[in-house]
Parts: C-alpha cells; structure tokens; sequence
C-alpha cells in the first residue's frame, strides 16, 4: 500500500534561518542504533482476499484502513545528530518543512493520497541538496481491518472462524506493542461470527522485546529508500534515561512496562536518503509515499490463535516534484 501526498509549496530564494540550534553534545554512549530490526516474514496470501493460517509463525500484511499522526518532517544536507538520554537531536544541518506538534491525522488507504496537516503547518525549504530525512510521528495509530483466512483462527475469548476482525479494547482504550495477560474485553480481535470491523487504537511502547525481557527503544531498519534509524523519544525529545549503552530497558523500568506508554510521545525516523533530494528553482513540492504492504503484525499466542493485532514496521519515500516547464502539456 502506498499513500501518495502531492503537497505544492513555495521555496524562498533566500536562504532561512534554521530553526533549532546547532548541538555540541556530550554523548552518553554510541549515538547510533547498534541492533538491526526485526521483521516478520509477510503472510501468505498478502495483498489477494484470503490470508493463509499462520500456524505458529507471526506474520506481517496490509491492513485495510491506518490512521497516523505526523509531527515533523525534517531535511538534512548531512547527517545530523542523534537523540540521546541527555539530547535532543541536532537539527544544524536541517531545515524543517513540516511541523504540528499536536499531530496531524491522516488516513492511509490503498491508492488514495491524502493532504497532511494545513498550509500553516509548511515551511520554505532553503535550495539545496538534502541527504537525510526526518519523520517524527505520534506512537499511537489507529487500523480497520477485516481479514478472511483459508482455515479457522481463534481469538482471545477462545471463539474460532476464518473471519477476524479489529475491533476497539473495552473503554477504547489503547492496546500497546507490549501487553501482557489480555483477555477479551482488552484485546483488539475478535473472530465470531458475523462480527463488524471497528477502529482499534494501537500504541508504540517498544521497538522490540530480547530474550532476556529487555525492550529497545533504538533500531536500525531497512527502508524502500534506504536504512532508517528508529527512536522512541519523550516530550524533550531525548530518549528515556533508562535507556542504556545496549540501547535497551531493563523490564519493569519505566519504558519496559506491560500496558504503558511510558513516557514515549514521539517515534523518530532518520533515513539515510539512497537518492538524494535536491530542492531549486524548479521544485515544486514534495511527495511523500507511505510503504505500508506489511503494515500489520498477527500477534499469535499459540498455534493459529490471536493474541493481538500488533504495529509493523513502516517507511517512507521522499521525493522532490518538479515544476511543468511553461507551455508544457497539463
């Protein structure tokens, strides 16, 4: 699935004033993710009407419906600087050229672009050539689906068929990455009969979970476009003090609860760009494609039977839009 924003904007020929200062940061240990990623294979049948039963082997697929909520969108002529326990990330090489800090919602469907945010929420872009990008989201994102397997899965309450569904925890509440003990009422599936797909919230609290408890807030992932370092960031946009040299929590600290947010408000992407972007005279806007053909997890607690609907991994492609030559066909 790919979300094609087209957004037209203006570009001054003055060069802008950054707006975040430069950082000369003490780190407190190796400022990069030192853990690749890890990804589920994608679900047999993904992308066609029926989903293969994935027996004990969690899988990735499409959903049918996202919502997530953009706050930033940064562009980079080096690689900036980033997050620590103590610092925010270093934006002297960026300029920004989109900002909400509240998160602008918009809905992912397949082959329906969508405007992100308002006019206000854009910035000129001084002219030059960009080789990074940063994406800061809101960790909580909403998905609708309706999925149709070739044999029978049973759902937290115990009821099996071979149609699940999403549906909303009890009190809508939101159902994080880590969860323990969900029942029912609390989880985010159901697979009776005749059931309706409803609007499931789901919250980023981890990156992933080690053999030891352990959870990582940092992670290295392979986008469409090139490697992309993933961080889970607090209000000031650092990353929780917990967080140690091996890039994880121990379970139990704030950051590795069951149920709990704990204390993330951001998730942040940089992504070394494989194609630069080079923004001119010419340039006419951005467009923006949301990679999202396994943007769901199957959480399975035992032989093809749900647990939850989990969050998978997602990228995205930057690429600058040039401007029609005059008298060319429109």
């Amino acid at each position: 699935m790919k979300l094609d924003i087209n957004i037209r904007i203006f570009f001054s020929a003055l060069f802008l004033l950054l707006l975040a200062s430069a950082f000369s940061a003490t780190y407190s240990y190796a400022k990069k993710p030192g853990t690749d990623g890890i990804r589920k294979g994608e679900c047999g049948g993904n992308g066609t009407a029926t989903i293969s039963t994935p027996g004990t082997d969690e899988c990735e697929l499409q959903p049918d419906v996202q919502k997530l909520s953009w706050k930033r969108i940064d562009l980079c002529t080096a690689d900036p600087a980033e997050p620590t326990t103590s610092t925010a990330t270093g934006l002297a090489n960026c300029s920004t050229f989109f900002k909400n800090d509240a998160g602008a919602e918009v809905s992912v469907k397949k082959g329906t672009g969508t405007q992100v945010g308002k006019a206000a929420d854009y910035f000129p872009i001084p002219h030059g050539t960009y080789t990074h990008g940063i994406i800061t989201m809101s960790p909580i994102f909403k998905y609708k689906s309706s999925i149709l397997f070739d044999g029978s899965m049973t759902d937290p309450a115990g009821v099996s068929s071979t149609t699940c569904v999403t549906k909303p925890a009890a009190n809508d509440a939101t159902v994080f990455a880590f969860t323990d003990n969900l029942n029912f009422a609390n989880s985010n599936v159901d697979c009776s009969a005749n059931a309706v797909a409803a609007e499931t919230t789901l919250g980023i609290n981890i990156m992933h979970m080690d053999d030891d408890g352990k959870c990582f807030h940092l992670m290295n992932f392979n986008g469409t476009n090139g490697n992309v370092a993933g961080y889970l960031l607090e209000a000031d946009g650092t990353l929780l003090d917990g967080v140690g040299a091996d890039d994880r929590i121990a379970r139990g600290q704030t950051g590795c609860q069951s149920g709990s947010s704990g204390g993330i408000t951001s998730i942040m992407g940089i992504m070394n760009l494989v194609k630069p972007i080079t923004i001119g005279p010419s340039t006419a806007g951005i467009q923006i494609a949301y990679n999202n053909t396994q943007g769901m997890l199957l959480d399975l607690s035992s032989q093809d039977t749900f647990y939850k609907f989990n969050i998978a991994f997602f990228d995205f492609t930057l690429t600058a839009k040039k401007a029609r030559a005059r008298g060319a066909w429109r």
